[in-house]
């Protein structure tokens, strides 16, 4: 919706290509324009919200946010992912 959101965009899906090659991962980016405090991104997986932060009006510190949110984004799914393995109350940690 604004420059600030789409060089987000630009920045964290550059980095998603690189850490997700295959294409396994679907993630959805959505922004918040607002008044007082500029925009805000959404970054979710599914029904799970996996990111969050609003962006500062300064467009060059914007790229290294979105480098950043791709890397914990792509860590948290994989997280997210192990949990749900583990949570099948047949197989326990020691199990595995």
């Amino acid at each position: 919706m604004t420059v600030v959101g789409r060089a987000f965009y630009d920045s964290f899906a550059s980095a998603w290509s690189d850490k997700d090659e295959s294409g396994r991962f679907t993630v959805s980016i959505s922004e918040r324009p607002t008044a007082r405090l500029g925009s805000q991104v959404f970054v979710d997986y599914g029904n799970r919200r996996m990111f969050q932060t609003f962006l500062p009006p300064n467009r060059s510190l914007v790229p290294a946010i979105g480098a950043d949110a791709a890397t914990l984004v792509y860590q948290a799914i994989l997280d997210y992912q192990l949990a749900q393995f583990f949570g099948d109350p047949d197989v326990g940690r020691d199990e595995f």
